[in-house]
């Protein structure tokens, strides 16, 4: 296991935000009871 370069490192902290955008929704979604379904955004 090696530190990875920063490149990857800033990659990865959008796809954390991106994740953390996407709970978001589906909270928000349940919260209007809406099915998690709904998120327009694609899931990897």
């Amino acid at each position: 296991w090696f530190p990875l370069p920063h490149p990857f490192s800033g990659l990865h902290q959008r796809s954390l935000a991106r994740s953390r955008q996407r709970r978001r929704w589906q909270l928000w979604s349940s919260a209007q009871g809406l099915p998690h379904l709904a998120d327009p955004r694609p899931h990897s």
